[in-house]
């Protein structure tokens, strides 16, 4: 597909209202109406309604405007159609220069929100000059006339509304997830106690070299720090269900290891010393925290390529609330049955990832 790229400027003109210093509070207050006075700092967009307007959207080609906020969150945009309104300071609004039915407004108010929010992300006072909007470029997809394709700006926006919904999908149910313990003690009565209480953080043998698997493959794994699985011996220190972390690479993330299995130096696990303890409600509870603990080291463009997380740093910072009986014994039917409901919403956050990353896929195909 052949793209177009095209200054904003190019399309648009980027408008202010010349009556927005006269629109106070007491002004407004003064002179209650029906007409909106859309506002930078409102979660509704409008600031109030007075009985006067600057701005009816069939003045300008096409019936629409991309109301931009210039202050604090400045890529916020809102497509306004078929309204009588006016606009405080800091709002402007863009409207086509030139009567043209090619130019679809979600894709243009999708594509123009990407290049800002690309531009502020790493500021502390998001603002934006009248300069840099209009210089700012964007692609328009073109038919094969080489004239702007409108159907193709249409499915792009539909595939756009989509990633939206998923991503807000996919925050409410990472929200539920890291909520955990408020859940617990809403519902459960449970004992607060130190991870060292209910397990010994065992680091394992320093053995497993190259030359050691070499002379004694089979079908045993042997575990490490930066790969799922390091390679396969014929002998074994560990046969059961047990939970394991490195303490380098990849740091934070748990494993979960269940039939008959080694670990190297750099990954070691939680020997339990307690039979009513459930691993896999562990592995949720404490999921979060060591994340939290995690010493990390930025790489390139800013991503996280290492991380370190020492025993003795789990050892004076995890505290679990285990659900407890009446007797003040764990209940591990208990921990079972909130273990299953993390499973749950573990499973939906994947199948929610799934898709956020086919529909970023397309995004880029498109």
């Amino acid at each position: 597909m052949n793209f177009q790229e095209v200054k904003v400027s190019d399309l648009f003109e980027f408008i202010k209202d010349s009556r927005a210093s006269r629109l106070t509070k007491k002004f407004i207050d003064a002179n209650k109406w029906d007409f909106i006075v859309y506002s930078w700092n409102t979660i509704e967009w409008y600031f109030w309604k007075t009985d006067t307007y600057s701005f009816k959207s069939e003045s300008f080609y096409n019936d629409f405007i991309i109301l931009i906020s210039t202050v604090w969150n400045a890529w916020e945009m809102k497509i306004v159609k078929d309204a009588k309104f006016s606009l405080s300071q800091n709002c402007w609004i863009l409207v086509q220069k030139y009567d043209q039915n090619d130019l679809f407004a979600p894709y243009i108010k999708e594509i123009l929100y990407r290049r800002i929010y690309s531009s502020l992300w790493d500021s502390s006072y998001k603002s934006l000059l009248k300069k840099q909007i209009e210089e700012t470029l964007i692609k328009i997809p073109l038919r094969k006339d080489w004239k702007f394709d409108l159907e193709k700006q249409k499915e792009i926006a539909v595939q756009y509304e989509k990633l939206e919904k998923v991503k807000n999908k996919l925050g409410m149910t990472k929200e539920d997830i890291e909520n955990k313990n408020l859940e617990i003690e809403k519902i459960w009565n449970y004992k607060e106690i130190s991870i060292k209480a209910l397990f010994d953080l065992q680091r394992w043998k320093s053995i497993y070299t190259r030359q050691y698997w070499n002379s004694h493959k089979w079908d045993f794994p042997v575990y490490a720090a930066w790969k799922e699985t390091l390679t396969f011996i014929s002998t074994f220190d560990f046969d059961g269900e047990y939970l394991t972390w490195a303490t380098n690479w990849f740091a934070w993330h748990l494993k979960k290891v269940n039939w008959k299995f080694s670990i190297n130096a750099d990954r070691w696990i939680f020997v339990p010393k307690n039979e009513n303890i459930d691993i896999n409600f562990i592995g949720y509870s404490i999921k979060w925290d060591l994340r939290n603990l995690t010493k990390w080291r930025l790489g390139d463009k800013w991503k996280n390529e290492f991380t370190k997380l020492s025993p003795q740093k789990i050892e004076d910072n995890i505290f679990v609330r285990v659900p407890i009986k009446e007797n003040w014994e764990f209940d591990l039917e208990k921990q079972r049955k909130i273990a299953s409901k993390y499973e749950k919403l573990e499973k939906a956050q994947k199948l929610l990832i799934e898709e956020l990353e086919y529909l970023e896929k397309v995004k880029v195909e498109i």
